[in-house]
């Protein structure tokens, strides 16, 4: 209470105090290889990152990439993966402005794979064939393990941030990505 108009003194919370009591919609796209480096395409996810406890948060989140391969001049393999995940994140504040973060966590994934091989033209026994080609598909449904890692700028309403992110499944297929990611704060607890 005041008295002689003179005021308490009102404890002020830090900014990283209050920027880690936030929620966030995060959006990212990067570059992933797949395997040991020699299939490489894109990848896309939208991830909401929930303020549980302190420096913890949850962030469910579904992405999307996709990668191809030319393995001769006429035959390429190419892969779709459709992924939902679960993650802890761990974010701690170095600056005022840059954050380090990382998240270990689980996802389901699906991957698609698809092999063609075509051909301008074939000569059989002297008969000239019109060009062909040979499509085949495998689907592997798989479970498996997401690490990431990176720094995030810490903006008034929206963080941006560069992440390295390993992914490994039950099938053997394992993603490597560098990603770009904007996020926009939608809740200040």
């Amino acid at each position: 209470q005041a008295e002689d108009g003179i005021r308490d003194l009102v404890r002020s919370r830090g900014l990283g105090d209050v920027y880690k009591r936030q929620n966030f919609l995060r959006a990212e796209a990067g570059i992933a290889f797949c395997g040991s480096g020699d299939m490489n395409g894109k990848v896309f996810s939208l991830a909401y990152i929930h303020h549980v406890h302190k420096n913890l948060y949850v962030s469910p989140d579904i992405e999307f990439a996709s990668f191809k391969q030319i393995v001769q001049p006429n035959s390429t393999i190419s892969a779709i993966s459709y992924l939902g995940a679960a993650s802890m994140v761990y974010r701690k504040n170095i600056t005022e402005r840059i954050i380090f973060e990382t998240s270990l966590g689980g996802y389901l994934n699906q991957f698609n794979w698809s092999f063609v091989t075509s051909s301008n033209s074939m000569d059989i026994k002297g008969i000239e064939v019109l060009p062909y080609s040979q499509k085949s598909y495998q689907e592997k449904l798989g479970v498996g393990y997401q690490i990431r890692i990176g720094n995030v700028l810490n903006l008034s309403k929206s963080d941006l941030g560069i992440f390295y992110s390993l992914q490994n499944d039950t099938n053997g297929n394992i993603v490597h990505s560098l990603r770009l990611c904007i996020a926009y704060k939608i809740t200040d607890i």
